[in-house]
């Protein structure tokens, strides 16, 4: 799971990236891409209260979810795990943001509110991410 979460966050970094080149503007939509989610649903909002910016944002596994972050604050592609063990946790690539949050680089979360697990057992030992970065309000984060 954790593989897989980890490659559709990467494609749709880069499918922003594409899009950006194109229009001078990130997306709020999926539908604006050429990638298709066989097996995902739309909800209209996020879990754990990540921000979108539009109905067409979400996109939901039974595991995990992937959303566009965009908000006037925030611009990135957050991928969440929703159940099991590592329960908010997850990937994420920020273009524009918090200067407190890891910006133009994938980095692995764990939210401290609501993840169960120790401290880097989903971000250290099952990703890989292995330099703690920080902690900003309510989330722990690494990058490679």
């Amino acid at each position: 799971r954790g593989a897989q979460l980890y490659t559709l966050v990467k494609s749709f970094v880069e499918a922003q990236k594409r899009y950006y080149l194109i229009n001078g503007e990130y997306s709020t939509k999926f539908d604006n891409f050429d990638i298709t989610l066989e097996g995902a649903t739309k909800p209209s909002a996020a879990s754990f209260g990540h921000g979108v910016s539009s109905t067409d944002a979400v996109r939901r596994f039974a595991n995990f979810e992937i959303t566009l972050n965009i908000s006037t604050s925030f611009n990135g592609v957050v991928g969440t795990n929703i159940s099991g063990k590592y329960k908010a946790s997850g990937i994420a690539y920020y273009f524009l943001g918090d200067s407190r949050f890891p910006l133009n680089q994938l980095h692995c979360f764990e939210n401290t509110g609501t993840f169960t697990q120790p401290a880097g057992s989903y971000c250290q030992e099952i990703m890989g991410f292995k330099t703690f970065k920080g902690t900003a309000p309510g989330v722990r984060y690494y990058v490679q």
